[in-house]
């Protein structure tokens, strides 16, 4: 049973893995520059403050969470 929930939990883990790379390029698709490592997002219209997560947010179907960052900033 522990292998199983273990091979379970790595398939989820590189699934997720995945889908952030997806969304960095798809940033750089739409930016024409990556997500920075920290900081703002230059030339980014209407962009915020944060790391390369806070960047992607809107590329893995986070946007809501994006909104609620600029309101509490």
């Amino acid at each position: 049973v522990q292998q199983v929930r273990e091979a379970a939990n790595r398939t989820k883990c590189i699934n997720n893995l995945k889908q952030q790379g997806i969304a960095v390029h798809n940033f750089h698709d739409s930016t024409q520059v990556l997500p920075p490592a920290t900081g703002w997002a230059g030339g980014v219209p209407g962009g915020v403050h944060g790391n390369v997560y806070v960047h992607i947010l809107p590329y893995t179907e986070q946007q809501n969470l994006l909104d609620l960052s600029r309101d509490i900033t």
